[in-house]
Protein backbone atom coordinates (compact mmCIF):
# COMPACT_ATOMS: atom_id res chain seq x y z
CA UNK A 1 0.00 0.00 0.00
CA UNK A 2 2.92 2.32 0.58
CA UNK A 3 3.87 1.55 -2.49
CA UNK A 4 1.23 3.42 -4.20
CA UNK A 5 1.25 6.47 -2.07
CA UNK A 6 4.48 6.43 -3.65
CA UNK A 7 3.42 5.78 -7.38
CA UNK A 8 0.25 7.96 -7.62
CA UNK A 9 2.17 10.90 -7.45
CA UNK A 10 5.09 10.16 -9.81
CA UNK A 11 2.58 9.44 -12.61
CA UNK A 12 0.51 12.03 -12.10
CA UNK A 13 3.54 14.25 -12.10
CA UNK A 14 4.89 12.28 -15.21
CA UNK A 15 1.49 12.70 -17.28
CA UNK A 16 1.09 16.70 -16.15
CA UNK A 17 1.49 18.79 -19.79
CA UNK A 18 3.90 21.81 -18.94
CA UNK A 19 3.13 24.61 -21.52
CA UNK A 20 5.73 26.46 -23.72
CA UNK A 21 4.99 30.36 -23.90
CA UNK A 22 6.91 31.48 -26.87
CA UNK A 23 7.59 35.23 -26.97
CA UNK A 24 6.22 37.66 -29.56
CA UNK A 25 8.43 38.20 -32.52
CA UNK A 26 10.11 41.45 -32.57
CA UNK A 27 8.17 43.77 -35.06
CA UNK A 28 9.94 44.01 -38.70
CA UNK A 29 11.19 47.25 -38.75
CA UNK A 30 10.08 49.50 -42.31
CA UNK A 31 13.70 49.69 -44.38
CA UNK A 32 15.46 53.45 -43.92
CA UNK A 33 18.30 52.52 -46.52
CA UNK A 34 17.81 54.48 -49.90
CA UNK A 35 18.86 52.16 -52.72
CA UNK A 36 21.66 54.45 -53.92
CA UNK A 37 22.72 53.39 -57.22
CA UNK A 38 19.46 51.27 -58.08
CA UNK A 39 17.67 51.31 -60.80
CA UNK A 40 14.23 51.89 -61.64
CA UNK A 41 11.77 48.60 -62.42
CA UNK A 42 8.02 47.51 -62.30
CA UNK A 43 6.95 44.42 -61.23
CA UNK A 44 4.62 42.77 -63.37
CA UNK A 45 2.30 39.52 -63.19
CA UNK A 46 3.66 36.71 -65.23
CA UNK A 47 1.10 33.88 -66.17
CA UNK A 48 3.22 30.44 -66.21
CA UNK A 49 3.18 27.28 -64.15
CA UNK A 50 6.08 28.19 -61.25
CA UNK A 51 6.48 31.49 -62.29
CA UNK A 52 4.24 34.50 -60.98
CA UNK A 53 6.14 37.68 -60.66
CA UNK A 54 9.09 39.36 -63.42
CA UNK A 55 10.88 42.58 -62.81
CA UNK A 56 10.89 44.82 -66.12
CA UNK A 57 14.18 47.43 -66.29
CA UNK A 58 13.54 51.13 -67.34
CA UNK A 59 15.71 49.53 -70.57
CA UNK A 60 12.76 47.19 -71.18
CA UNK A 61 15.20 43.92 -69.76
CA UNK A 62 12.98 41.22 -67.66
CA UNK A 63 14.66 39.79 -65.10
CA UNK A 64 13.64 37.00 -62.56
CA UNK A 65 14.13 38.07 -58.77
CA UNK A 66 15.31 34.91 -57.13
CA UNK A 67 14.65 36.16 -53.40
CA UNK A 68 11.75 38.83 -53.84
CA UNK A 69 9.24 36.75 -50.89
CA UNK A 70 12.47 38.41 -48.46
CA UNK A 71 11.89 41.96 -49.61
CA UNK A 72 7.89 41.91 -50.14
CA UNK A 73 5.12 39.94 -49.18
CA UNK A 74 1.96 38.45 -51.03
CA UNK A 75 0.04 40.96 -50.05
CA UNK A 76 2.59 43.76 -50.93
CA UNK A 77 2.72 42.46 -54.53
CA UNK A 78 1.14 45.01 -56.91
CA UNK A 79 1.67 44.63 -60.63
CA UNK A 80 2.76 47.58 -62.20
CA UNK A 81 4.69 48.91 -59.41
CA UNK A 82 7.13 51.30 -59.50
CA UNK A 83 10.42 50.34 -57.49
CA UNK A 84 13.92 50.88 -57.53
CA UNK A 85 16.10 47.83 -57.21
CA UNK A 86 20.34 46.84 -56.80
CA UNK A 87 20.19 43.48 -58.08
CA UNK A 88 23.00 40.91 -58.28
CA UNK A 89 23.30 38.94 -61.27
CA UNK A 90 23.64 35.07 -60.93
CA UNK A 91 25.79 33.53 -64.10
CA UNK A 92 23.49 30.04 -64.61
CA UNK A 93 23.56 27.73 -67.28
CA UNK A 94 20.51 25.70 -66.79
CA UNK A 95 16.48 26.52 -67.89
CA UNK A 96 15.00 29.56 -64.93
CA UNK A 97 11.84 28.48 -64.34
CA UNK A 98 9.66 31.35 -65.94
CA UNK A 99 12.74 31.63 -69.11
CA UNK A 100 11.98 35.31 -69.72
CA UNK A 101 15.30 36.42 -68.78
CA UNK A 102 18.58 36.47 -66.59
CA UNK A 103 17.86 35.39 -62.92
CA UNK A 104 18.86 38.18 -60.01
CA UNK A 105 19.28 38.06 -56.37
CA UNK A 106 17.79 41.46 -55.20
CA UNK A 107 19.95 42.82 -52.36
CA UNK A 108 17.94 46.54 -52.13
CA UNK A 109 14.62 47.38 -52.50
CA UNK A 110 12.95 50.74 -52.18
CA UNK A 111 9.38 51.57 -53.22
CA UNK A 112 8.38 54.56 -55.47
CA UNK A 113 5.41 56.18 -54.78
Amino acid sequence: MKYLFIAIPLFLASCHQSRIIEPKPLPVEEQKEKCEGGQIAIIKPFELDGCTWVLELSNGEKIEPMNYKEFLSVEDLEPQQPLKVKVTFNDTKSATICMIGRTVAITCLERLE
